[in-house]
């Protein structure tokens, strides 16, 4: 039986579609914490701007609308954020899931890892087959 709360007490965020993740006040990046803090005091900025206005189509970073608000060495861990943990360095936004069988259960990570002990954090919602939301975690 999986137990519910160490599960949430070693995940970390799942995107989605970046709709839910305040990109300025959410502690996105595990070494940074939250990037309202690093904004430059003259940056006339909303701190509701979501995760995913700051991803272009490809899926990568805008690392130049960040260069517009922060130094260069909070740009760079934004842009390494994935190297950290694995060998991705694009953001991927998730797709539907496919119909589930019945007492199926999907967990999806992105292969992240922490460097020192190996473990992977990971986080999202959990579905029934039906696409019921179950819970979420992060």
């Amino acid at each position: 039986m999986l137990s519910w709360p160490l599960l949430r007490e070693n995940l970390d965020w799942f995107v989605g579609n970046g709709n839910s993740i305040h990109c300025w006040k959410d502690s996105w990046i595990l070494i940074v914490g939250s990037l309202a803090s690093y904004i430059l005091a003259h940056a006339n900025l909303s701190l509701d701007w979501s995760f995913s206005e700051m991803v272009l189509q490809d899926g990568s970073w805008n690392l130049d609308l960040f260069r517009l608000w922060l130094l260069e060495y909070i740009v760079w861990y934004i842009q390494n954020e994935r190297n950290l943990y694995g060998d991705k360095s694009n953001v991927h936004i998730s797709s539907p899931l496919s119909t589930l069988s019945e007492n199926m259960l999907h967990l999806f990570t992105d292969g992240a890892i922490e460097r020192g002990s190996g473990a992977a954090p990971t986080g999202g919602v959990l579905l029934d087959q039906n696409r019921n939301w179950i819970f979420g975690y992060n």
